[in-house]
């Protein structure tokens, strides 16, 4: 057994991956909800938001890429999928299409 900690509040697990990657959300002190991506060598990691207050993961794949939704500053929530960064991405991180849902590098 391996305690993950938290980012400072209660946390919920959603999934994890044959890599041992473990995804969930974390009701932050504040109030708010984060999803975040715990891993080995880095611990845990908050995912952020589109822009408000909330986000939550609900599973990883193989490829290190999670699911979930969050919400933006203003506006409904939107599905959100994670794809873990890669060495040649130049461009701000995050991208949009025309059905309400969004995808970030992180």
């Amino acid at each position: 057994m391996q305690d993950l900690g938290t980012l400072g509040g209660v946390v919920s697990f959603a999934g994890i991956n044959a890599r041992g990657q473990v995804v969930g959300t974390n009701l932050m002190a504040a109030g708010t909800v984060h999803a975040f991506l715990w891993e080995a060598r880095r611990g845990m990691q908050d995912l952020g938001t589109l822009g408000g207050a909330f986000s939550v993961a609900y599973g990883i794949n193989a490829r290190g890429e999670v699911v979930g939704w969050s919400n933006a500053a203003t506006g409904p929530e939107r599905a959100v999928l994670w794809k873990p960064a890669s060495e040649d991405d130049d461009d701000d991180n995050s991208d949009e299409d025309d059905n309400g849902s969004s995808s970030a590098r992180r």
